[in-house]
């Protein structure tokens, strides 16, 4: 074997190639071809495994490794070996199936026979081993375009209709609270908003007492604002990639699908500088350039931290998943010299055409004390109920990538956009009523608990994630606990701003259109 030169796609997703020893010219049948008659060290067509190497594959049969091949460009998978009871066995023949088409190749599969026992040797023992391999060719009328199709159309009969009982149930049972929720609060607004209130009696309404202060700004402005960008800035990435989904322009190979979100995410950094920028002239900011690197780094920063220890963990372990140095250089100057400057380029429009935020109600000198409340009012439960709704809407989605270790999202790009439109939905209605109960009970400090109640799904979702390990996984070892956990808090993160901007704006709206609504001294 030797190894060949991998794209940026395949070092990212873990992929190094090498070729084999296996042989499959085109339409000719093989039957038990030797793997070892060739090899010098082994004159007599027999492997020789030491006793340390026969402990390194009944270690991977314990968890269950697999082994990956490409031929002609289609993917073929097969188990290295299985167990019996406390037994280990080692498949040393491949029988490859390849279907064709004329002169074109349309489906390869593998089957493993001939098993062996695998026994603990002593240190100067050794086990012979005889590998081999076969290959049959079948011809086919089958000729689809898409070759890959073949690979997925058969689980995707079965999971998409699981996906579609799930989505629908998920849809039923939040929509339906969700709807109690906002009558109940569209009925209690409208009630309020109607009434002429004496000044005596303003005081029983929570919302309306607190109008000379709920448009104070907030003092954590910058985060604010850079998070609103930069969740922006997702939302319309993670948008355009299921749009270019919808379209078939996403490959399905994994490492072709994570360049083409970089590009994608690459390519929408303008929106988080001028989202960014804007909402903080807005909030009455003066710091533009420390907003605008704070907009930058909010979300690349704590990617790139995540990545790098898992490349440091992945060389401890020599997996093929730590990234050369060379691919990092270049991932780093790609984010460097294009999604920096777009983000700057998008702060300077944005701060030629803002303006500070108008109020529709006068802001007082002082601040009015916040009264106390009931536990169940205090806006930290609020934030944990709030997030486990759209968490519980999306809970069978969240199951079945789990399920597929992190490598199945974007199969199904229909599925995923009504799965968004749905959430988004979801989050919208949540945030602005647990932002409404907040207000009625006297508590002006809305624009960072508005934000936090869309983004407390993220919460709910890591919470899950590390029960999911402990309880339901078969994951085990720190690379493999980083590889998932890593994923996740990625993910979390990129939630945590997508969903805390949604539930900013959709608050924000709400809160303007109610204090529009009364008059205030």
């Amino acid at each position: 074997m030797f190894m060949k030169v991998s794209s940026l796609a395949s070092l990212i997703h873990g992929d190094r190639f090498m070729s084999t020893d296996v042989a499959l010219p085109f339409r000719q049948d093989i039957i038990g071809h030797n793997l070892c008659s060739n090899v010098a060290k082994y004159p007599d067509g027999q492997a020789v495994l030491q006793a340390q190497e026969v402990a390194r594959f009944m270690s991977a049969i314990d968890q269950k490794y697999f082994f990956e091949m490409e031929y002609d460009g289609l993917p073929i998978w097969g188990d290295i070996g299985f167990m019996e009871g406390p037994k280990h066995y080692l498949y040393t023949r491949y029988n490859f199936g390849i279907s064709y088409h004329q002169e074109k190749i349309i489906a390869v599969n593998v089957t493993m026979s001939h098993p062996i026992q695998l026994l603990a040797l002593a240190s100067d023992e050794h086990m012979p081993v005889m590998f081999s391999y076969s290959a049959r060719w079948f011809h086919t009328d089958k000729n689809p375009i898409d070759r890959t199709e073949l690979y997925t159309s058969s689980m995707r009969s079965t999971t998409e209709s699981i996906h579609w009982v799930a989505l629908v149930n998920s849809i039923c049972i939040t929509s339906l609270g969700v709807v109690i929720l906002w009558a109940i609060m569209m009925r209690v607004l409208k009630k309020d908003t109607k009434k002429r209130l004496s000044h005596d009696s303003i005081d029983e309404l929570g919302w309306k007492s607190i109008s000379g202060d709920v448009f104070r700004p907030p003092a954590q402005k910058m985060y604010l604002a850079s998070s609103i960008g930069v969740g922006a800035q997702l939302l319309v990435a993670l948008v355009a990639f299921l749009i270019l989904g919808l379209w078939g322009l996403i490959s399905k190979d994994e490492g072709d699908r994570t360049i083409t979100m970089l590009i994608v995410y690459v390519l929408t950094a303008f929106i988080a500088g001028y989202v960014a920028t804007k909402v903080f002239i807005g909030l009455e900011g003066k710091k533009y350039a420390t907003n605008l690197l704070v907009a930058s780094l909010l979300f690349t920063l704590p990617l790139f931290l995540i990545v790098a220890f898992g490349n440091f963990v992945a060389v401890g372990f020599s997996s093929t998943a730590a990234l050369p140095l060379a691919a990092v250089i270049k991932l780093v100057l790609i984010l460097g010299l294009t999604a920096v400057p777009l983000s700057i380029a998008g702060g300077i429009v944005a701060k030629s055409r803002s303006k500070k935020f108008e109020a529709p109600t006068r802001t007082y000198s002082y601040k009015k004390e916040i009264p106390e409340v009931n536990f169940y009012q205090r806006p930290w439960f609020q934030f944990m109920v709030a997030g486990f709704i759209p968490f519980a809407a999306s809970y069978m989605e969240i199951i079945q990538f789990f399920s597929s270790n992190l490598n199945q999202a974007g199969l199904m790009f229909g599925l995923l956009v009504l799965i968004l439109l749905t959430i988004i939905v979801v989050t919208a209605c949540v945030a602005a009523i647990f932002t409404f109960f907040q207000l009625s009970s006297g508590d002006y400090n809305w624009w960072l608990w508005s934000f936090g109640y869309g983004g407390s799904a993220a919460v709910w979702l890591v919470l899950y994630s590390l029960f999911y390990w402990a309880v339901q996984s078969n994951l085990r070892g720190f690379m493999q606990f980083w590889h998932f956990f890593g994923t996740v808090l990625v993910c979390a993160w990129g939630v945590w701003l997508i969903l805390g901007t949604i539930g900013f704006l959709t608050s924000y709206f709400l809160v303007k259109k109610m204090y529009s609504a009364i008059k205030a001294d």
